[in-house]
């Protein structure tokens, strides 16, 4: 037999659940919920630094290791 208090729990959870995603779309802004748009080609995903101002990129996946420095102009 299922227990009454563990169905209103879950209906309970359903609601809020409900309640706050049909919040998040009436405001047009679902980003919360399911994580913000792509953004278009040509666009810039960092708008706090200039692109010129970036000498050093490091990348760690999977337990590798990359790394490229700007050298006189030139990635390396």
């Amino acid at each position: 037999m299922r227990s009454p208090a563990f169905t209103f729990l879950l209906s309970l959870v359903a609601l809020v659940a409900c309640g706050l995603a049909g919040w998040w779309l009436s405001a047009g802004n679902l980003s919360t919920l399911v994580g913000a748009p792509p953004t278009p080609p040509g666009e810039r995903l960092y708008t706090a630094f200039a692109p010129a101002d970036v000498r050093k990129i490091q990348i760690v996946a999977q337990g590798k290791d990359a790394e490229f420095v700007k050298v006189g102009g030139c990635w390396q």
